[in-house]
């Protein structure tokens, strides 16, 4: 399995989200790397729970940006979130407790909805922040002084 990478139109204009969106990416593409290269256990699992780390962080982040915009959508894009996280724990869950032998499953399912919600649901909703909410204030929330 090969991850996409990068593309430019995941660019959401929003640099603090870009940069998140990437990281969540190398996070994927090294789970990956370490998949195809057999990787114990053990490692997969680190990697796995510090992409679910990324995210969670990530999702705070871009949901307190739609909310203080006055994002329409927010609740929805919110749910969508939720969506993501429990089914990657869920599954999570199979592979830490033996359930499923082989993550691949886990890391197809977030990389799918990752290429289609950075196309689809951010980028709506990046726009709509670009214009409702003053780029100087697009950092100015919880996690922006971490990394």
């Amino acid at each position: 399995m090969k991850a996409s990478g990068w593309k430019r139109e995941f660019e959401t204009g929003i640099p603090l989200i870009d940069h998140q969106h990437r990281r969540l990416m190398e996070g994927l593409e090294g789970c990956i790397r370490a998949l195809s290269h057999g990787a114990a256990r053990g490692v997969v699992l680190a990697l796995a729970h510090e992409i679910q780390a990324h995210a969670i962080d990530h999702f705070r982040d871009e949901e307190d940006l739609m909310k203080r915009s006055g994002y329409p959508d927010f609740e929805a894009h919110r749910a969508r979130h939720a969506e993501l996280a429990a089914v990657v724990a869920d599954l999570s869950d199979d592979y830490q407790a033996g359930r499923l032998a082989v993550p691949i499953q886990v890391v197809r399912t977030f990389a799918h909805w990752m290429e289609e919600h950075l196309l689809g649901g951010d980028q709506h909703a990046a726009a709509w922040i670009r214009a409702h909410m003053a780029p100087d204030r697009w950092s100015d929330h919880p996690s922006a002084e971490e990394d």
